[in-house]
């Protein structure tokens, strides 16, 4: 039982010696280092707000073009000059919409034109009729 009372003595001795000799360590490095530590620097002034939550509103500015990705090419079946545009710009607009009007006077003239030699010509038929049942049609 002495060798145990001995051996834990004796590690008792040797914590204390190293604890001990730590402390003087620390405390001669902790003087070395006020010693050599060089003076302060006058304190800088610093302004602080409280954070605040709010909405951000999101936004660009910039300088281009833009490219469509598709396009539409529109062409009337007819010749003729637009009188009158149908429709709004960015308007959606369905399939047979009238989309433009058309001046029409050059295909009323036509129209004109085309009835006033129908019915010369109706004319025509019925005068060729009427001589060809008298026998004078050569």
């Amino acid at each position: 039982m002495s060798f145990f009372l001995r051996k834990s003595t004796l590690l008792t001795l040797l914590g204390i010696g190293i604890a001990v000799g730590g402390m003087s360590h620390f405390i001669s490095d902790s003087a070395t280092a006020e010693a050599s530590t060089p003076p302060a620097k006058p304190a800088i002034h610093v302004e602080a707000t409280p954070a605040t939550s709010d909405t951000l509103a999101q936004s660009l500015q910039a300088v281009g073009s833009l490219m469509a990705n598709e396009s539409v090419e529109l062409r009337s079946e007819i010749t003729g000059r637009v009188e009158n545009i149908q429709f709004k710009d960015g308007q959606k607009v369905k399939a047979k919409d009238i989309l433009f009007t058309l001046e029409d006077s050059v295909q009323k003239a036509e129209l004109a034109r085309a009835k006033a030699n129908l019915n010369v010509s109706e004319r025509n038929v019925s005068r060729y009729g009427t001589l060809a049942s008298k026998g004078f049609s050569s």
